[in-house]
């Protein structure tokens, strides 16, 4: 072996040992940067362990040009690998896309009851890539950012009050008017249930084998869930069994 290769050999070698150093320095320095960002852990974690590998292969490739070695094979597979790790991120960059933008829109905060697609919770997390909502059970159900971005998010929590539909399926020969007296009588003396607007009841369906009336009440958001269970046995405590009817919520 003559001597110029030998130091063209160590060359290569210093420049691959020095990427290997250089890159967990700069992946540090990264880490160190993003706890400034606000980003959640895991994403913080991702993005500083992209550092090293990306300065490594950097400095491979010019350890590979010090030996002249024909570099476009390399470059082909290094294309194909940038090109399969770009769409194996285009989903995680599109949450990722959505998350700045939500944030930027602010449709909803932690704590306040939404909406979003087919799903309703209590915001718990606005992540980088998801939006983490508890359902009515206690369950968890996280949402990727750009179907929620997408989707029509209503929030039951910015106007501090919402609204109790419940539908009544009554028998044809029922007294309607009198029925929806009573249960007006009965939403309203309930505790939780707002005055303003009262609480009013509606035939909406005269043509089905049932006579349907719908009563709207209104609450304060906070307390929306344990008023409609509550609205429901006061309305069949209300009609004291005299009326056969089925209620379902509406809304």
């Amino acid at each position: 072996m003559s001597t110029e290769l030998m130091w063209t050999l160590v060359t290569a070698a210093a420049i691959v040992a020095a990427s290997v150093v250089v890159g967990g320095w700069l992946s540090g320095v990264v880490a160190s940067a993003l706890t400034r960002t606000g980003l959640e852990a895991s994403t913080r974690r991702l993005l500083a362990g992209l550092v090293r590998p990306l300065i490594v292969v950097i400095g491979t490739i010019a350890a590979l040009q010090t030996l002249s070695l024909d570099l476009t094979s390399a470059s082909l597979m290094l294309a194909a690998a940038t090109l399969a790790v770009g769409l194996a991120m285009q989903g995680p960059l599109a949450d990722a896309a959505a998350g700045t933008v939500l944030r930027a829109r602010a449709p909803y905060e932690v704590d306040e009851q939404v909406r979003v697609g087919d799903h309703e919770g209590r915001v718990v997390e606005q992540r980088t890539f998801a939006l983490v909502l508890e359902l009515a059970d206690g369950s968890l159900v996280r949402l990727p950012n750009r179907t929620v971005l997408s989707s029509a998010v209503q929030n039951f929590s910015r106007k501090g009050r919402r609204r109790i539909t419940l539908q009544l399926d009554l028998e044809p020969t029922a007294d309607a008017s009198g029925v929806c007296r009573r249960l007006c009588d009965a939403a309203a003396a309930l505790e939780g249930v707002l005055d303003e607007p009262a609480p009013t009841a509606e035939i909406t369906d005269l043509s089905g084998p049932k006579l349907r009336i719908q009563l709207h009440a209104w609450t304060e958001g906070a307390t929306h869930d344990a008023v409609r269970a509550a609205l429901g046995l006061a309305l069949l405590d209300a009609l004291h069994g005299s009326v056969p009817l089925t209620v379902t919520q509406a809304g």
